[in-house]
């Protein structure tokens, strides 16, 4: 049997890859109480997004807390030394240049 690699197919590839690496990540992420997290990565959230709830997760040597802020929820990535790794805000497409907006709605 021959494999025919085409535009179709490579999307279906492309999704099954997506979506087996969202499950790997779900599954790998473990749901932690806020007393098993070490208290240098509290401090850390806490001093950057104050007053903040919070719902903490263990993923691979680093600590994933979500959030909301402004009404978005909002994700970050902590070491358990506090150093904040990462964050993600939501982005509104409508909110970008023209020519951008383009560019997604044809590709």
């Amino acid at each position: 049997m021959e494999l025919i690699l085409n535009k179709r197919n490579l999307e279906k590839a492309l999704i099954v890859l997506l979506i087996s690496t969202c499950c790997t990540v779900l599954i790998s992420a473990q749901n932690l109480k806020e007393s098993e997290v070490p208290s240098s990565a509290k401090a850390a959230f806490n001093k950057k997004y104050p007053d903040t709830h919070a719902r903490w997760e263990k993923e691979k040597d680093n600590y994933e807390v979500t959030f909301e802020k402004d009404g978005k929820t909002m994700p970050a990535a902590i070491s358990k030394t506090g150093n904040i790794i990462e964050t993600e805000t939501g982005l509104n497409v409508n909110k970008l240049p023209p020519d951008i907006q383009s560019y997604l709605k044809t590709n």
